[in-house]
């Protein structure tokens, strides 16, 4: 039995060629309006294609070579990955990497995501930074509403203080960009926050008992929030027979229920 012989190149059958790897180390530098993306080679590459993207928008360079620079890139924050493209085809893409994109002429877009935590006679607001930076972004001023508190800072939270106890605010954050680009528009009003402790309960009524006297009040104006509708009730007693007696009427917040104060003889 003869053995068959082995294919040449000359018998017309060409090996499979496989696409490249994909590009590994790669990096990307955000600017003025552009994008300057790198990255190591791919074995069998004869080209390569970045991508960077950010929302609806897309935006690509190409080269034979290792590097490539995106111009005309909107102001924001860009998720890049590069594919490479042999005789096998285009290889999948690289892991994403980020590039913020500054923009001189445009201010920052609205903070987002506002959260407050409440405290006494103060409040803490927290933010997302804008999804558009514009020329880049200087710091932040939080403002409370009614009486307009403000406090600044650089990061992505800030307290207000000297605000009123069981009053009720809402608070909005505004961006200020660098190099003078303008201030963004102000983010959305957050919830309204009620602040603590409790404000003094109003029309605080005495009436004299025998040994005793009854004390009534009106429930705060100022809450703070929930109010436990006993009291700590605490007086001057008198120092002779039956000469008046000094009351005073502190709200407690919910939660924390007074005792209640034993007659005086």
């Amino acid at each position: 039995m003869k053995a068959s012989a082995k294919p040449s190149a000359g018998d017309g059958i060409a090996g499979i060629q496989a696409a490249p790897s994909a590009p590994t180390g790669v990096g990307a530098v955000g600017g003025v309006n552009t994008i300057v993306v790198s990255w190591l080679g791919s074995g069998g590459a004869t080209g390569y294609t970045a991508t960077a993207t950010s929302s609806a928008l897309t935006r690509t360079c190409t080269s034979a070579l290792l590097d490539c620079t995106m111009p005309t890139v909107p102001a924001g924050t860009w998720s890049v990955t590069v594919t490479a493209t042999g005789l096998g085809g285009t290889s999948v893409a690289s892991s994403p990497v980020t590039a913020t994109v500054t923009d001189p002429l445009n201010p920052p877009s609205q903070p987002v995501g506002i959260n407050v935590t409440a405290g006494a006679r103060q409040a803490t607001v927290s933010w997302t930074a804008p999804a558009n930076p514009g020329a880049g972004i200087a710091g932040y001023t939080v403002t409370a509403y009614p009486g307009g508190a403000t406090c600044t800072t650089t990061g992505l939270s800030c307290t207000v203080t000297g605000l009123t106890a069981g009053g009720g605010y809402t608070f909005n954050v505004v961006a200020t960009a660098i190099n003078g680009a303008g201030t963004s528009p102000a983010s959305v009003l957050s919830a309204l926050t009620v602040l603590g402790p409790p404000g003094p309960p109003p029309g605080v009524g005495v009436v004299a008992l025998p040994n005793s006297a009854q004390v009534s009040w009106l429930g705060p104006i100022l809450s703070g929030g929930p109010v436990d509708r006993r009291a700590t009730v605490s007086w001057v007693p008198a120092t002779t027979g039956a000469a008046a007696a000094w009351f005073t009427v502190t709200a407690v917040p919910g939660g924390s229920p007074a005792p209640r104060p034993a007659p005086r003889a």
